[in-house]
C-alpha cells in the first residue's frame, strides 16, 4: 500500500492488537462473503444485517474490506461493558465514502434516549467528522472528504481530553470532555445508528475499538500494515 500522505514529522504509536483492544476487524475473505471475524482477544460474535458482506475491489490492508450500500448494510455485536467508554478510550478506522450526503455512520452504541455514543461523517452539516453522545455533538471537526478515496479516521480520549484525527493529523482543537458514555443495553452497530439509520456507503477496513487507552495525543503516521 502506498500512502497517500506525507509520513514525515509524526509519531507512529498507536499499539496493536493488545489487551486494551475490545474489537478488531480486518475484514479479510472472499469476495461477498457475510462471515466476519473479530480478531481481538473479546473474539466478539459479529453478524452481517442487509447485505454487509466482505468486497475485495477495496481494501487497505488483506485485499479485502467491509462493504456498505448506505441503505440497508451494517453489522452488529451483542451488547458488552466493552462499548461502555467511561475513562480512555480510541475508535479508529480506514474508510472509503461513495456518498458524502447525509450522515454515514461509522460506529455507534445508541439506544434512542440520549445514550451510548456515535462516530460519523456529516455531509448534511456542512461536511464535519463527530463523535457524539446520544443525540449531543460532544466534538466535531471540519472534514470534506473526496469520494472515493481512503482514509484513516480517530477518535482518542487520554485523562478527559478528546481529539479528533484524519489521517494521522489533529483535526481542530483538542476537546474537554470527562463524560460516562454508557448506560445502553443496544448491540454495537458497524455503520449504522440503531433506530434511526444513517448507514454507511462505502467501504469500512481495520476497525478497532480500544477501552481504557487514549492511543494518540499529537499527530501520527496511520497504520503501515494490519494491527497484531
Amino acid at each position: 500500500m502506498t500512502f497517500p500522505f506525507p509520513t514525515y514529522g509524526v509519531t507512529v504509536g498507536g499499539g496493536g492488537n493488545d489487551e486494551f483492544t475490545k474489537l478488531l476487524l480486518h475484514f479479510d475473505g472472499v469476495d461477498g462473503a457475510t462471515s466476519i471475524i473479530d480478531s481481538s482477544p473479546a473474539a466478539n460474535v459479529i453478524t452481517s444485517v442487509g447485505g454487509a458482506q466482505i468486497d475485495t475491489d477495496q481494501s487497505i490492508f488483506g485485499g479485502s474490506s467491509l462493504l456498505l450500500n448506505g441503505s440497508s448494510a451494517y453489522l452488529t455485536a451483542p451488547d458488552s461493558p466493552s462499548w461502555d467508554f467511561t475513562a480512555d478510550f480510541t475508535i479508529d478506522a480506514w474508510v472509503r465514502l461513495s456518498n458524502l450526503t447525509g450522515p454515514r455512520v461509522i460506529a455507534s452504541v445508541y439506544s434512542g434516549s440520549g445514550l451510548g455514543w456515535s462516530f460519523q461523517y456529516r455531509g448534511d452539516r456542512g461536511a464535519t467528522l463527530i463523535f457524539g453522545s446520544g443525540d449531543t455533538t460532544i466534538i466535531e471537526r471540519p472534514w470534506s472528504p473526496s469520494v472515493n478515496t481512503w482514509y484513516h479516521v480517530a477518535v482518542s480520549r487520554t485523562a478527559g481530553t478528546l481529539r479528533l484525527f484524519i489521517n494521522g493529523v489533529q483535526s481542530g482543537a483538542t476537546q474537554s470532555n470527562a463524560s460516562s458514555f454508557s448506560g445502553t443495553t443496544t448491540p454495537l452497530q458497524i455503520g449504522r445508528l440503531s433506530g434511526i439509520g444513517f448507514v454507511f456507503a462505502g467501504w469500512i477496513d481495520e476497525l478497532r475499538i480500544s477501552n481504557g487507552i487514549g492511543r494518540w495525543t499529537e499527530n501520527f503516521v496511520p497504520p503501515s500494515k494490519p494491527y497484531g
